[in-house]
């Protein structure tokens, strides 16, 4: 069977990944006792498809990969919106504990902030992307797809959006 072409985006996607494997993708995280040490490592998810649906799906997942057990996702990248969202240790932290009842991170947040500045510098630099920066989520969040939201955050967003309104239609009765 032949191979489809790729999109622009899923290639320019697929070729990201490919960099930040080069740069960061060696980068480890030891932890364990003298009974069981698990190495996390980096990895840039890229597009499994030809495409990104128009941009659609080109989000692409940072992920902290265990030999063994389930990936943590500790940031985003949508080359569409030219973005990078890095998550902290606590907001990791605190998404591992809902998720496994309270149970901690299997790693200091020592080990992390070093991983989390190359991958600030790497994205800044290297791929020129805006990066932001998530911390601990607020109190109250409900956590969905990855995103923290709370009533403030939708009300908040709502109001904004109104006024952007008010200030097209003024501008458009000028």
């Amino acid at each position: 069977m032949a191979e489809q072409k790729r999109t622009m985006i899923a290639m320019q996607a697929v070729g990201l990944a490919e960099k930040f494997a080069i740069a960061l993708g060696q980068e480890e995280i030891t932890t364990g006792n003298k009974v069981i040490t698990v190495n996390f490592h980096l990895v840039l998810t890229a597009p499994e498809g030809p495409s990104t649906g128009g941009g659609k799906q080109a989000v692409q997942h940072i992920n902290l990969v265990p030999d063994k057990g389930p990936a943590i996702v500790v940031g985003s990248v949508n080359q569409v919106e030219k973005t990078v969202e890095l998550r902290t240790y606590d907001y990791i932290g605190n998404l591992h504990a809902q998720r496994y009842k309270g149970e901690t991170m299997p790693f200091p947040p020592t080990d992390y902030l070093p991983l989390f500045k190359k991958m600030q510098r790497f994205f800044a630099g290297e791929a020129g992307l805006r990066t932001m920066v998530l911390d601990l989520p607020p109190a109250g969040a409900v956590v969905q797809a990855g995103r923290a939201m709370n009533p403030m955050m939708i009300g908040g967003l709502v109001i904004g959006l109104l006024l952007a309104l008010a200030l097209v239609v003024l501008a458009l009765k000028k």
